[in-house]
């Protein structure tokens, strides 16, 4: 315990329990929730088109690096799903949205 600490002791706690709280974000240090996203690549596996094709509503798809991801042509999303990218830049096609939703039931 160093002289900082020892005036203190909540940060004992509070750091050990601010890693976890952001290790959870993403499901933890090596299984992020859903299908984990592994690739900045645009398609093949790894990747996030990938996963949001595999994905099915309510899942959570979590990039586990950070970095630029270039499309070739626009992301399809098509049923409910969250995406975490934190640290990521979706490079969208020229001219065109990084993504289109098709219309679904109202």
């Amino acid at each position: 315990m160093n002289a900082r600490t020892a005036r203190h002791p909540a940060l004992l706690i509070l750091l050990p329990l601010t890693l976890t709280l952001l290790l959870a974000e993403c499901g933890g240090p090596t299984t992020p929730p859903g299908m984990p996203v592994t690739a900045l690549t645009d398609s093949g596996p790894g990747s996030l088109r990938e996963a949001l094709a595999a994905a099915t509503a309510g899942d959570t798809l979590c990039l586990i690096q950070s970095g630029t991801v270039t499309l070739q042509s626009p992301l399809v999303i098509d049923k409910n799903v969250t995406v975490i990218a934190t640290g990521v830049t979706i490079d969208p096609p020229a001219g065109a949205a990084p993504w289109r939703s098709p219309a679904g039931p109202r």
